[in-house]
């Protein structure tokens, strides 16, 4: 049986995000999740104020654990070649987990996610196919990729141990403070990189960080 617009929770803003993206509806569904699909219009200015204005079939399952689950997102329309950065389910890859919390961090709703983690994805194909590079740079697959997006996104020196970085994340300021800082300097985080240390906890939380601190350091 499938799940009425009535049983979705209001924080997600659902109405709103379909009213952004008339293209998309509701459909029924046989599992927990939420399942919207259709046309999402991708239209966005990035680098050198390049233009994409490009239309995707997409279906977007949404966990009921949503944001703090994060959605799978699958192109329909054949689009985006398997080559692309689509993980070996058929899901698009659309960036870490990481990248995409923080991205929908200030709106964590259904729109949030699809104009911060979705559409830019877009637009990265888009652009890619018409000169050939990503406009926004490109990481590598597994730990090595997502080792350097938590560097590049809390502004970390090269070096820095990701996995412990997110372990002191999950713990209390207090805590955090009195334990050597991640970056290798000898030096404790409250008088080192304390600040990006609290930022994650705040941005992310505790539980998050501890969760992806322990998925990383599976797969080093």
């Amino acid at each position: 049986m499938g799940v009425s617009a009535s049983a979705i929770p209001p924080a997600w803003r659902l109405a709103e995000a379909l009213s952004r993206q008339p293209g998309l509806t509701l459909v029924p569904s046989v599992s927990a999740d939420r399942v919207i699909r259709g046309e999402l219009r991708c239209h966005r200015a990035g680098p050198d104020d390049i233009v994409v204005d490009r239309e995707y079939s997409v279906s977007i399952e949404l966990p009921p654990g949503f944001p703090k689950e994060l959605p799978r997102v699958f192109e329909t329309g054949g689009r985006v070649p398997r080559t692309f950065h689509t993980n070996p389910d058929k899901t698009l890859c659309l960036g870490s987990p990481i990248a995409q919390r923080l991205a929908i961090a200030e709106e964590p709703t259904v729109g949030g996610f699809i104009d911060g983690v979705i559409v830019p994805f877009l637009y990265a194909h888009a652009f890619h196919e018409r000169y050939n590079r990503m406009p926004f740079g490109e990481l590598a697959h597994g730990a090595r990729g997502l080792e350097a997006d938590l560097l590049r996104t809390f502004r970390l020196p090269r070096g820095t141990c990701a996995t412990e970085f997110l372990r002191l994340a999950s713990l209390t300021r207090r805590h955090a403070n009195k334990r050597p800082c991640p970056c290798h300097s000898g030096v404790r985080v409250g008088r080192c990189h304390g600040a990006q240390v609290h930022q994650a906890r705040r941005v992310l939380g505790r539980g998050v960080c501890a969760a992806e601190s322990r998925a990383l350091s599976r797969m080093r």
